[in-house]
């Protein structure tokens, strides 16, 4: 039967950073924390977007000669809707 019992060295400066540091990088919460940092970036960047101005874009053609309308019909509005 050992009758000595080993007390364990204390860890070093260096190693107690290290641990203290992996501890932090595994807790859930730190990890929620980094991802609400990443949305509230997406959201600035999206947000700043919204603010600039706007460009639309419409187009239309017509074909009248001597005899009046070609067709009846416009061709776009039947691929893009009324």
């Amino acid at each position: 039967m050992p009758v000595d019992i080993e007390t364990p060295e204390p860890p070093e400066a260096g190693d107690l950073r290290e641990a203290v540091g992996a501890a932090l990088k595994q807790r859930p919460e730190m990890r929620m924390i980094g991802t609400q940092r990443d949305v509230a970036a997406v959201q600035t960047k999206l947000s700043a977007d919204q603010v600039k101005p706007q460009l639309n874009l419409v187009a239309g053609y017509a074909n009248t000669g001597l005899a009046g309308a070609v067709a009846a019909t416009d061709p776009l509005s039947e691929l893009f809707g009324p």
